[in-house]
């Protein structure tokens, strides 16, 4: 049990960085998941409970800044998602 915690975290911190300094990257790949629907409903649903937690995670410059990185209707969508 406590080797697959340890590689879980070591995981984590190879995705995510020492400080999750990536998260703001992954959040915008998650909302252009969700935004251009390029998952099954069942993945877009997780995606969707994965997405809270790491907007409670971020300021609300970062979340702006993410939701600029995107275009169009996917922009439009992460607004919508986000609430900025």
């Amino acid at each position: 049990m406590r080797s697959s915690v340890r590689w879980w975290r070591q995981k984590n911190t190879l995705l995510l960085g020492s400080d999750n300094g990536r998260l703001p990257q992954v959040l915008k790949v998650l909302c252009e998941v969700l935004a251009d629907e390029l998952a099954d409903k069942a993945t877009i649903g997780r995606i969707q409970k994965l997405v809270q937690p790491i907007k409670s995670a971020l300021s609300p410059q970062v979340l702006q800044t993410v939701v600029q990185q995107l275009e169009g209707k996917t922009q439009k969508k992460a607004k919508q998602l986000l609430g900025v």
